[in-house]
């Protein structure tokens, strides 16, 4: 990830000097440093800056900035050109007259009502290349802080796809009153796409949902049914390989069941994996994952008899993490409160984040 921003700033020479060191100390690039005037004592200058980590640049250079000189303007991509978010509609087939619009469009679209329509006709239509990036979220009087963050994720992938693909993405945030209305609701816009990528927020936990998702006609994708288990397969799959252990000769312990770790469960099976024990507080929860062949018991049989142990959930305490084995390896959910003092106090061999927050 890169970030740029612009500072505009007035100061002493010898404050410039300190500013460029500050700035490189922070870790950050100066793309360039221009003069834009002088007055008394002090000279204004125009500083392009790229930075990686906007908490670093905020606490070491901007607040830096703020104390030591007097900051002018300080702008960043969200000023320039943003507004009105990162996808815009643009025509397939170019036209620069009205004339050409006419020809191009209007007949094409003449041509069309002129023969006869079937189904096979879905074919000259966007219907054929849509891509629904669809967001579910529960019904609220007013749209909600983190349902924008989630619509801005979707965008971002959306532009992803189409530069990496020939689909239309088409971002759609689509709201549920109750369980039962979210495959209906799903099934209700699916006629418009030739492919649905679904994504939940982190808080809903029904986790037979996604098994359903076959009554739906257009194919479906979910973040939480494909997405995240292919992701914490391949971690699992390269921390093996880095300490040169088999899968089938290791045993993996899940704790917290979700949609993801039914999947994640028939994945490993898939691939050789000798055994997967799982604990959840909910019963309902351990249910559908033996129906996934996984072994559920209790949290203590888990930590000791799993080689690998992966946190999906907050669903155990803070003591539980004690219990952790020497030389066994951990996968955590970096939303769960832990202490990573516990983990080299208890002689883990190696352990990683599994991020996915930002997966939407």
């Amino acid at each position: 990830m890169k970030l740029y921003v612009t500072l505009t700033f007035s100061c002493t020479s010898e404050d410039l000097a300190l500013f460029v060191k500050k700035v490189v100390e922070s870790g950050c690039s100066i793309r360039s440093i221009n003069y834009i005037s002088q007055e008394g004592g002090q000279t204004t200058y125009k500083a392009d800056l790229m930075y990686t980590d906007r908490k670093i640049f905020k606490e070491k250079v901007l607040s830096w900035v703020s104390k030591e000189t007097t900051l002018i303007d300080c702008s960043d991509i969200m000023s320039k050109g943003i507004e009105g978010g990162l996808l815009r509609v643009s025509s397939k087939i170019p036209f620069n007259s009205a004339g050409e619009f006419e020809g191009k469009i209007l007949g094409y679209i003449e041509i069309l009502k002129d023969n006869l329509i079937t189904a096979e006709t879905r074919r000259y239509t966007g219907m054929s290349g849509n891509c629904g990036m669809i967001i579910l979220t529960e019904d609220s009087q007013e749209i909600q802080p983190k349902e924008i963050y989630h619509y801005i994720l979707i965008e971002r992938d959306s532009l992803v796809l189409s530069h990496c693909s020939t689909l239309n993405p088409q971002p759609l945030l689509m709201r549920y009153k109750t369980k039962d209305d979210i495959l209906k609701i799903v099934d209700s816009v699916s006629g418009n796409y030739a492919l649905m990528r679904i994504a939940m927020p982190d808080t809903f936990q029904d986790v037979s949902l996604f098994q359903r998702m076959d009554e739906i006609k257009t194919h479906v994708l979910s973040r939480e049914f494909d997405e995240i288990p292919l992701y914490c397969l391949i971690k699992v799959m390269n921390i093996l390989k880095r300490h040169h252990v088999s899968l089938a000769d290791s045993v993996v312990g899940i704790v917290g069941i979700t949609t993801s770790s039914l999947r994640f469960t028939r994945l490993l099976y898939g691939i050789g994996c000798s055994k997967v024990l799982g604990f959840d507080t909910s019963e309902v929860n351990l249910y559908h994952f033996e129906k996934e062949k996984g072994i559920a018991t209790n949290i203590n049989n888990v930590f000791e008899n799993a080689d690998i142990v992966v946190f999906v959930s907050d669903c155990c305490s803070n003591e539980d993490f004690y219990k952790l084995g020497k030389g066994q390896i951990v996968l955590i959910n970096p939303a769960i409160n832990f202490d990573t003092l516990v983990f080299q106090e208890r002689g883990i061999k190696e352990y990683e984040l599994l991020n996915t927050e930002n997966s939407y």
